[in-house]
């Protein structure tokens, strides 16, 4: 779902890459002339071409924030990598020192070895 959207965005962006385009590099009928001017669906087709323009705009801020939601991701992704291997070193550990896990012990075992330790 998330890679079929993904892919249906790149296709709304490639679209609208090629409007801005035509945008930036108008053809001669795009600056009308004095009678243009007379003509009432010129006021159309302008119109038309700022909603395409501010379509556009809000397509680009979409594909920013798309990326840096991408960049959370990939982040949150290394992170939690990272702590799944700090709890299996923390388990090869403790089995090396026959530490046992804090979840094994009772809360009063724990209080008194901490006690035995400062003593």
């Amino acid at each position: 779902m998330h890679k079929q959207r993904n892919q249906d965005l790149c296709i709304l962006k490639t679209d609208c890459i090629t409007v801005c385009h035509s945008l930036v590099s108008p053809s001669p009928t795009t600056y009308p002339s004095f009678i243009d001017l007379q003509d009432p669906l010129w006021k159309v087709r302008r119109s038309q071409k700022l909603d395409m323009s501010a379509r556009l705009e809000l397509q680009s801020a979409l594909d920013a924030e798309i990326r840096a939601k991408q960049l959370v991701q990939e982040e949150l992704r290394k992170v939690k990598a990272t702590n799944i291997n700090l709890e299996r070193f923390e388990v090869t550990q403790r089995q090396t020192l026959h530490v046992p896990s804090p979840q094994l012990v009772p809360p009063l075992t724990c209080l008194v070895v901490c006690l035995c330790a400062v003593s």
